[in-house]
């Protein structure tokens, strides 16, 4: 005897009532070759489960590549990651250009010269921190540290921005200048 139900408006078959035994594990051994149903179960489960894993992974890859500078921010740590993988993430989104350092001596005085370009590299305006100079000395660590303010606080897309500041009596020594965005 068959049996018919609609819910809502969609049709369904019911089995015969002979065929709605409860589960058993020896009825569904494989010995007994009633497995069909597991099988379906499993792949099913991997018709979904691997293309829902494909589609995380390319998503994954997609972030992590192309968006790598949200990463960043989000992972700071993940800068090295990138960095390794020939991938360099600026996450400023901006680029200093034509640095140059000279010392001089202005009346009698030794000062040191720093200029140099921020160029914006965004597509759209770009807000603009200060901008950190540093002198390190031979062992790389900062032995002196001061901050520019900019005449702007953003940039247009592929503007350029010129910065100029000295330091009046730098520290004595050979040191190298660096130079960043104010954190």
């Amino acid at each position: 005897m068959q049996h018919q139900a609609v819910i809502a408006t969609g049709r369904f078959h019911v089995a015969p009532e002979d065929a709605c035994k409860p589960f058993s594990y020896a009825a569904h051994s494989p010995q007994s070759g009633s497995d069909r149903g597991g099988a379906r179960t499993k792949g099913l489960r991997r018709g979904i489960v691997l293309p829902l894993l494909a589609g995380i992974v390319l998503l994954g890859s997609y972030v992590a590549l192309v968006q790598r500078v949200h990463v960043v921010r989000f992972v700071p740590g993940a800068a090295g990651l990138f960095r390794a993988l020939g991938l360099p993430v600026n996450i400023f989104q901006a680029e200093f250009q034509n640095i140059r350092a000279n010392l001089t001596i202005r009346d009698g005085e030794a000062q040191l010269v720093v200029e140099g370009q921020i160029r914006n590299t965004r597509a759209a305006v770009n807000p603009l921190k200060d901008v950190q100079l540093s002198l390190l000395g031979s062992d790389g660590a900062a032995v002196y540290s001061w901050v520019v303010k900019l005449p702007q606080k953003s940039l247009k897309p592929g503007e350029i921005l010129g910065f100029k500041t000295s330091l009046v009596s730098p520290p004595a020594g050979n040191h190298s200048v660096a130079v960043s965005f104010a954190p």
